[in-house]
């Protein structure tokens, strides 16, 4: 999620270098605070429900085929696995890896998935990989869409560029310059911490709901499958009317 509108790590470290009253080029000990501030902020921030966390994406499953490979930068679950037919949303129910493991044991039969589990494995090459396993084994081939959270790096190097869009990276910056008045000891820094919360992000979070889809539909077209995602939230003066979140 790069832009040039965006701040890099060494932007925020050298501006939480100057809120805490140190020299922007501070090569000591005030450099290893600021990059932790930074950071901690950073994932203040990512905790948030962002809508740009979050990716919908179609899953192919196969007839015969009951396990299946996460995308690489999968990290979370935010929804059911679910595919319709004939107008009718068929939604496999989670369980856990052993149980689906026991059910396959038990039995071998196939049919539309009644189950599905996730489960991760890890190698020093690959990092951590997710994968989705359903039961009873497909016995036709079906697509289901999901959502889940994107995986989010720690920053490290000063090129780095947080993942967050730029019409957020303000917000990101307050929350980093937020931190220092966190650890202030005289409690006489505060001006960043009441912008943050009384008007940058209620205001990102009103502008971030406004992006969120409310329905999807599947599409086919020669032979290619795509995912359509809508957004039908209704909004009067800038407030989400109840109902439509």
């Amino acid at each position: 999620m790069e832009s040039s509108l965006n701040y890099s790590f060494k932007d925020l470290y050298q501006d939480v270098l100057s809120y805490m009253g140190s020299s922007r080029d501070d090569e000591g000990d005030a450099l290893t605070t600021a990059k932790r501030r930074v950071n901690d902020a950073y994932r203040q921030f990512l905790a948030l429900d962002w809508s740009f966390l979050k990716k919908w994406k179609l899953i192919q499953v196969i007839s015969g085929s009951w396990e299946y490979e996460l995308p690489d930068d999968y990290v979370m679950l935010k929804s059911k696995f679910a595919c319709s037919s004939q107008n009718i949303i068929y939604s496999p129910t989670e369980v856990s890896q052993e149980f689906l493991m026991k059910q396959r044991a038990m039995s071998d039969t196939n049919g539309t998935p009644l189950y599905f589990a996730l489960s991760c494995d890890y190698s020093k090459d690959e990092g951590v990989r997710w994968k989705v396993s359903f039961y009873p084994e497909p016995n036709l081939d079906l697509t289901y869409v999901y959502c889940y959270r994107v995986v989010t790096e720690e920053l490290s190097s000063d090129d780095d560029i947080p993942f967050c869009p730029p019409d957020l990276s303000n917000v990101l910056r307050a929350f980093c310059l937020a931190e220092v008045e966190a650890f202030d000891d005289e409690g006489e820094k505060t001006a960043w911490t009441t912008k943050l919360y009384q008007t940058l992000l209620p205001q990102a979070i009103r502008n971030d709901l406004k992006k969120r889809p409310s329905h999807i539909s599947i599409s086919s077209k020669d032979g290619i499958t795509d995912l359509n995602l809508y957004s039908t939230r209704l909004f009067h003066n800038d407030e989400l009317i109840p109902g439509w979140g």
